[in-house]
């Protein structure tokens, strides 16, 4: 973690507080006396700064949101690099995100009124537009990227209900800011900059083909932003789970929850414009933001006067739960969850089966495939590739590979690729690049047998091929659902190539999705012998023995991955603080745990394996402060608790007891209910039930 700059001098800027962190860099108010204006000082932490790569990303997104002017995105003053740190300066925005309004109205059971909600989407697709005629994609639309602009003359006190209510009913054209393109990237520039396969957004918010890893287009923003829609009518998200990685499939899979299931009030026509812009293929979507803003103007009737607007009460609201804080608490420790049993995916002796299924079929696949691609195939010209043209063929096809348009739904480059390659490989069958290519081709057309099949063209033709065998691995880990085949492959890379760092992080994530403890720790052990001075490694591994038993040996590995990553090493910190609270020393614990609470969303998805995604940070925190006599500060914790983990019964159980032990026993047999809900172990359920039983 870099130094707090406030109260420091930076260039032409005070620095005067820190607003918040983000994985990056964080931000300050700060002002600007030549001017005499407040900006918002995003600034790079130094041990990224040094990293040039890392410097040249955080340049390009500067550049990148530069050139957006418009009323409701933020707008981005200067960058520079002084003294070896780097900082973005943007216009300062005093109020509050659209998630801190949504918590709020929804502590008082109200959601805002249809004409409101038309407002703020509406506002919000307005920015989308501009930003993707800009050629820029946002990737990361979610209410805490919003910001409301309180009026000028309203000061910077914090809002009460009253004044928030104020606020959110009488929005004006510019009100609903849009921030935060961290993770934007100019769509001429995502093949070079991007790497396949990677995930860049937040689950809850993330669109299907995203979740896939796949290239994303403006119509994956339009995705996000139908969450956002979907949340601020129905008070609540339509897909969720315990690990972020359940929720990704979530949307990859089940069926969107209708929402006037939850709103039976909602007019039909809002829910079918809510349906489009949720459609799990992006060509099925609204094809522009523009018209995904104009139908909800339209629906939610927007476009008129907004007087006399009121907040409103979803149909079945439930009681309100209170939330005034009081001095007394008895919250009290819980036990980390065991992991869950997991049950067997499949009998072994169906593996082989399975896998000879897809080769059969993938192979019929591939000639009828072949016969199909833009009349450019061998298979309908009748003309061989001469083995002199073959390279210049296959060095044209990974051309046309970076391509933009390559990894969009439906791409004619990549139909393209997919023609040029397979004429080379009817020509030359063992052409290993050639297969290579058609089946990543393959892969990000979502043709995964037939991708699974040419990576099994390979491995037929060279066994230890690391590429086809992580290739085949992931795609029978994330989207076939055979863990065992996908098992067998990493195995089969780790054992060819004990130093691929990627063959041993995928083994480590089925074995950790399996139960298998021992396996995690003994593949975490040998990626912390490959790369030892790895904070992301060393973290990993500490948590492997913690959840061994071994203290000692998880203490010590939190220890130097923290003096090697710094304050930013936010999972060794959290071990770190974990294991300090658990040997009784609670106020040794308290740094640790406060750093980590504050930025639990940043704890990466690969350490939430550990821990079956979820996060016990703010309960722990609670029990920290319980035990140094901080009972004030208990009550947001745990609402942080359940909010981070509002599938798990466990916030709700500890949440009730302290509001049990604080004189409010409707709140707590609410909470308990709820926990009672979410648990059919009748371990958990007994302990919950003796809670009720001894209410009033």
């Amino acid at each position: 973690m870099s130094e707090n700059l406030s109260g420091r001098t930076l260039g032409r800027y005070s620095v005067l507080e820190q607003l918040g962190r983000g994985g990056m860099a964080a931000v300050y108010r700060a002002y600007q006396p030549s001017l005499d204006r407040f900006v918002a000082l995003k600034v790079i932490y130094p041990h990224l700064a040094s990293d040039p790569e890392l410097l040249e990303r955080f340049t390009r997104e500067a550049r990148a949101v530069a050139i957006l002017r418009h009323p409701n995105i933020v707008q981005v003053y200067d960058f520079d690099v002084l003294d070896g740190v780097a900082f973005i300066t943007m216009e300062f925005i005093g109020g509050p995100t659209l998630k801190a309004a949504s918590l709020a109205l929804g502590r008082r059971a109200s959601l805002l009124p249809l004409p409101i909600v038309g407002q703020v989407v509406g506002q919000l697709a307005d920015a989308l537009h501009y930003a993707h005629e800009q050629q820029l994609i946002h990737r990361d639309v979610k209410p805490a990227n919003v910001i409301l602009r309180r009026p000028s003359a309203s000061g910077e006190q914090p809002l009460d209900d009253a004044a928030l209510e104020q606020l959110v009913l009488s929005l004006t054209p510019s009100s609903v800011v849009l921030t935060d393109f961290g993770v934007a990237r100019i769509i001429k520039d995502s093949v070079q900059q991007t790497a396949t396969g990677t995930i860049l957004g937040s689950p809850v918010y993330m669109s299907p083909e995203q979740g896939r890893g796949e290239r994303v287009s403006y119509r994956s923003d339009i995705y996000s932003l139908g969450i956002v829609l979907y949340e601020l009518l129905t008070g609540r998200v339509p897909f969720d789970a315990d690990t972020p990685f359940a929720v990704v499939l979530k949307h990859i899979s089940e069926p969107l929850p209708p929402p006037r299931s939850l709103r039976p009030d909602l007019p039909m026509g809002l829910e079918r414009v809510l349906l489009k812009a949720l459609a799990k293929d992006p060509a099925e979507r609204f094809q522009d933001a523009a018209a995904f803003g104009a139908a909800v103007r339209e629906q939610a009737g927007a476009g008129g006067a907004s007087t006399n607007l009121r907040l409103a009460t979803p149909a079945n609201p439930g009681a309100p739960r209170e939330t005034q804080l009081i001095e007394r608490t008895a919250v009290l420790a819980q036990p980390a969850p065991a992991a869950p049993a997991k049950s067997p995916q499949r009998r072994v002796w169906l593996l082989p089966l399975v896998l000879l299924v897809v080769l059969l079929v993938g192979g019929f696949l591939l000639v009828r495939a072949n016969r199909r691609q833009d009349g450019q195939s061998i298979a309908q010209t009748g003309v061989a590739v001469q083995p002199a043209d073959l390279d210049a063929r296959l060095a044209t096809a990974q051309a046309l590979a970076q391509e933009p348009g390559y990894y969009d739904d439906s791409s004619p480059v990549r139909d393209r690729v997919i023609a040029e390659v397979s004429a080379i490989i009817a020509s030359a069958p063992q052409n290993i690049p050639a297969l290579l290519l058609r089946a990543e081709a393959y892969s990000n057309a979502r043709q995964y047998e037939l991708a699974t099949a040419d990576c099994t063209a390979v491995l037929a033709i060279e066994p230890t091929n690391l590429d086809a065998l992580l290739m085949r691995a992931n795609i029978a880990r994330d989207y076939m659902n055979l863990p065992a085949a996908a098992l067998a492959d990493f195995d089969a890379a780790v054992a060819a190539h004990p130093e691929s760092q990627d063959a041993l992080v995928g083994r480590l994530l089925v074995r950790a999705s399996q139960g298998d403890r021992a396996g995690v720790l003994a593949d975490a052990k040998k990626l912390v012998a490959l790369a030892p001075d790895d904070p992301e490694y060393l973290s990993g591994r500490g948590f492997a023995y913690l959840n061994q038993g071994q203290n000692d040996a998880a203490m010590a590995d939190f220890e130097r991955a923290v003096l090697l990553g710094g304050d930013e090493a936010l999972a060794a910190r959290y071990g770190r603080g974990k294991l300090r609270l658990t040997a009784g020393q609670p106020a040794e614990a308290l740094a640790d745990l406060e750093a980590v609470a504050a930025r639990s969303g940043d704890l990466s998805i690969v350490w939430s394996y550990f821990f079956d995604g979820y996060t016990l940070v703010h309960l722990e925190l609670a029990q920290a402060y319980t035990a140094l006599g901080r009972g004030a500060e208990i009550g947001p914790l745990l609402d942080q608790a359940v909010e981070t983990n509002n599938s798990w019964y466990l916030p709700y159980l500890e949440r009730a007891r302290y509001l049990a032990a604080n004189d409010n026993p409707a709140g707590a047999r609410e909470d308990l209910r709820q926990a009672l809900s979410l648990t059919k172990e009748p371990d958990e359920r007994s302990a919950i039930e003796a809670e009720l039983a001894k209410l009033p």
